[in-house]
């Protein structure tokens, strides 16, 4: 789970916590490379608040948090149009639009798939498959 999915699922943050995650939120690129201390020092936070606020997020620490932000500054760079999932058209609009919302929509899944893909654990996946006598799939659809 990439870190803008973790912060919009998360409603108990204190008055530190919400102005770490309001400024991270506002400034991924930079927080993406920034130490902790400097960190600490643009949400006139302390060090160890930056680490309880990433511990809440459920991550390991600071620098297990930004390699999330990272990854979720690297799936800007690709993004598309912003298509709510929910709601991908209304009843205004054309055929098309529709069309167009929907592959949006769908590219953007795989993109993000894409980006959350660790290619060590898929060629050992990879690598399972290729070893194994027998397989059997199993899918709803």
């Amino acid at each position: 789970m990439l870190f803008s999915d973790r912060i919009t699922h998360i409603n108990d943050l204190t008055d530190n916590e919400q102005r770490i995650a309001k400024y991270i939120e506002n400034n991924l690129d930079a927080v993406s490379t920034m130490a902790i201390q400097t960190l600490a020092s643009k949400t006139y936070t302390s060090h160890s608040a930056i680490v309880r606020f990433a511990k809440k997020l459920d991550y390991s620490g600071f620098r297990a948090m930004r390699q999330d932000i990272n990854k979720d500054v690297q799936q800007n760079m690709i993004k598309l149009n912003d298509v709510d999932a929910n709601f991908p058209f209304s009843s205004t609009d054309s055929s098309v639009d529709i069309a167009k919302n929907i592959s949006d929509l769908t590219i953007n899944a795989v993109k993000r798939t894409l980006a959350q893909i660790n290619e060590k654990e898929l060629n050992a996946a990879a690598a399972k498959i290729m070893d194994s006598k027998r397989l059997v799939l199993f899918a709803i659809g």
